[in-house]
């Protein structure tokens, strides 16, 4: 069991160095409930401008001082940016839960796709979490689809990851949840 947490974004006066301490100081108070509750804590990457290197969370990470402290590897956010892959093996055994997610463009003029239309790599990002020995679940994460494309979307997706699996061998789980006001939905599938 693990919670999602995002850092919150910085301001011109609020500094670098000011953020990171402040970032591990409230994880490090969020550690005792976390045990308590027999859960890990993940921390994902999103585009708020912090942390922007697989060895700078990896440090923020271990900063924290807690086994139960890790990432939630989502490759669709840091395609914008940077090579997800390398964050796998950067990070280990700290990848506690992983986001499918794909993206094609750059930061200005880029779109989420479905899995393997976009500029991830998703089989060596799969080579890189199952050298890591990820054996958590995978959820696929459509933003921006909706409707009938749904069902579509979400099933073209699991097939291109999962060529050659046998009929039954997955098994979902659909979660709807509200983001921005419209239906967004996840996947979830095992990594077996």
């Amino acid at each position: 069991k693990w919670t999602l947490h995002t850092l919150g974004s910085f301001s011109a006066d609020l500094y670098y160095d000011e953020a990171y301490s402040n970032g591990v100081k409230s994880l490090r108070a969020l550690v005792p409930t976390a045990e308590q509750l027999g859960v890990g804590i993940a921390v994902e990457f999103v585009w708020n401008g912090f942390l922007f290197s697989p060895l700078e969370m990896r440090n923020f990470l271990d900063s924290v001082g807690s086994p139960l402290m890790g990432f939630y590897f989502d490759p669709g956010n840091m395609a914008v940016f940077q090579y997800p892959q390398q964050w796998v093996r950067a990070l280990g055994k700290r990848v506690l839960h992983v986001h499918l997610k794909d993206w094609k463009g750059n930061a200005l003029n880029g779109q989420w796709t479905a899995l393997l239309d976009g500029q991830v790599n998703f089989p060596v990002i799969m080579q890189e979490l199952r050298a890591q020995g990820y054996k958590g679940p995978l959820v696929i994460e459509p933003d921006g689809v909706e409707g009938s494309r749904l069902l579509f979307w979400a099933t073209s997706s699991l097939e291109r990851v999962y060529p050659n699996s046998a009929p039954g061998d997955r098994q979902t789980l659909e979660v709807l949840m509200p983001r921005g006001g419209q239906a967004s939905f996840q996947l979830c599938c095992r990594n077996e």
